[in-house]
């Protein structure tokens, strides 16, 4: 017979992962609202396909114009966003009861770590290296944290019992074949990019962080609360 204890702890964690779940939605909304602000305010137009999105926070637009507003939206929004990811990491720190707390835990961090160097405005060649950094750890973290739970979720749902291929199996299996493989090519492009200069198509990272975010904020709304 389950203990009155036990079934309080349940509850509990049912609370927590429902919390965990409504904070980390919030991630791709925040992030989403601030580049389309920021993306009104540019002071020139902004190329999607040949600009990275941190040029829409930069104290300068691309051909040097002032792009003061845009910026503060910039540091403002990612600045939410990493109080945000700091409350997801100290939830999962504190609640041992979640599964596998201290590893999303982890990734939540990263993610707050990332979000805070974003936020920096790249003014001089020391903080674009902090921006970049940033840059590059928020997305680390949020393909980390996605893909682990997009692996757990799938492991859980169907590696106990013989799978039945359903929708919801092959979308399993299709999401979490996405997030990492989006992973992988960002990481080809921009080393691409950077060693193999003149030789490939220019723009290759950029393209690959904007498909990497696009896949990574359509992924993790198809979590539970029972992955979180």
């Amino acid at each position: 017979m389950t203990s009155d204890y036990q079934v309080l702890m349940d509850a509990k964690k049912v609370r927590l992962e429902k919390l965990l779940r409504i904070l980390i939605w919030l991630i791709p909304v925040i992030v989403t609202i601030t580049i389309g602000l920021c993306w009104v305010f540019y002071p020139e137009r902004y190329d999607f396909f040949q600009e990275f999105v941190s040029a829409l926070g930069s104290r300068l637009s691309q051909e040097g114009h002032n792009n003061i507003t845009s910026s503060i939206i910039f540091t403002v929004g990612f600045s939410i966003v990493g109080l945000n990811t700091l409350a997801i990491a100290i939830i999962y720190f504190i609640f041992q009861m979640l599964d596998f707390n201290i590893a999303k835990g982890a990734f939540s961090l990263l993610l707050t770590i990332g979000a805070a160097g974003i936020a920096i405005p790249g003014i001089n060649a020391t903080l674009k290296i902090i921006h970049g950094t940033g840059a590059f750890v928020f997305i680390l973290g949020f393909t980390f944290f996605n893909f682990y739970a997009q692996v757990y979720r799938f492991v859980t749902k169907h590696r106990p019992k013989r799978p039945q291929r359903t929708w919801g199996f092959y979308a399993d299996v299709i999401m979490t074949g996405l997030v990492f493989g989006a992973f992988l090519i960002f990481i080809l492009f921009y080393v691409l990019e950077r060693v193999a200069s003149g030789n490939v198509p220019v723009y290759l990272a950029e393209l690959g962080q904007k498909l990497l975010l696009i896949i990574d904020f359509t992924a993790v709304y198809f979590l539970d609360i029972d992955d979180m």
